[in-house]
């Protein structure tokens, strides 16, 4: 079992991420609620497998103790935690290599995303801990992105889904993508004939990059000929379902896709 180091000044920062890891059973979580500099001496004495520092309250002359645990120990992983102003700001004092941010406000699936990156864990590994979750009713519904340049469709799609999955939608295959980098859904629903970037395009984008190549991409579209099918098929979506589709359907190709 890792043994995870939760450290702030403030009584109960840190009380929702632990209490996500600790709903899962794989991790034992440690909350250290007495500032960064006993914090580090804990550390010090009993190194932890991950160290996760509360930023929101951190003292702008204990980056210090920072420094110095992180060059005694270099191989330790290091989290802060924080909002995107937090970390702006904690970055420009900090004058170290600069850690990774768990971002605030907390979500259990972006936790243990986060933590198990961290960890260096397996995309597998990560799944199995959120399923646990999922079963325990502790994780949020599965994200699905639903991109389309048919307004009337998204809003249809949306309806269909809305009860079962978080969703997300995009009307043009250049929101898909900036939707994908700020959103990081689950899961892409994506229409082919579209104008100036067409689905395609959008999947070959998904695939180059390494951040999202991994990500699951299921074509909903009226376009069946052979040759717009083959064209996307190197870039190995996760299915091609055709228009119009009824909802049970569409419905049990999202769960059996989000199971694979």
């Amino acid at each position: 079992m890792r043994e995870i180091l939760l450290c702030s000044n403030t009584p109960g920062a840190l009380y929702d991420v632990g209490e996500i890891l600790l709903n899962t059973g794989c991790f034992e979580v440690l909350d250290f609620e007495k500032g960064l500099d006993a914090a580090t001496a804990a550390v010090r004495l009993a190194t932890p497998d991950l160290f996760i520092v509360n930023i929101g309250d951190f003292e702008s002359n204990s980056y210090v103790s920072l420094l110095q645990l992180q060059a005694e120990l270099p191989r330790l992983p290091v989290l802060v935690y924080g909002s995107t102003l937090e970390y702006t700001e904690f970055n420009a004092m900090y004058m170290g290599n600069n850690p990774p941010q768990l971002e605030k406000p907390v979500e259990p699936k972006k936790v243990i995303d986060t933590v198990c990156r961290a960890l260096d864990m397996s995309d597998d590994e990560a799944n199995n801990i959120k399923e646990i979750l999922r079963s325990k009713g502790k994780l949020d519904k599965p994200h699905v992105l639903g991109v389309d340049d048919n307004a009337i469709f998204l809003r249809t799609l949306k309806t269909i889904l809305q009860a079962d999955y978080r969703v997300t939608l995009a009307k043009s295959g250049e929101g898909a993508i900036r939707a994908i980098e700020r959103e990081k859904p689950d899961m892409v629903l994506l229409d082919y004939d579209m104008p100036e970037m067409d689905g395609c395009e959008v999947i070959k984008k998904i695939r180059e990059n390494e951040e999202t190549e991994g990500l699951k991409v299921v074509f909903l579209t009226g376009i069946s000929d052979r040759e717009h099918i083959s064209s996307v098929m190197k870039f190995n979506p996760n299915g091609y379902l055709l228009k119009p589709i009824n909802n049970k359907t569409l419905l049990s190709a999202i769960e059996a896709t989000l199971a694979e």
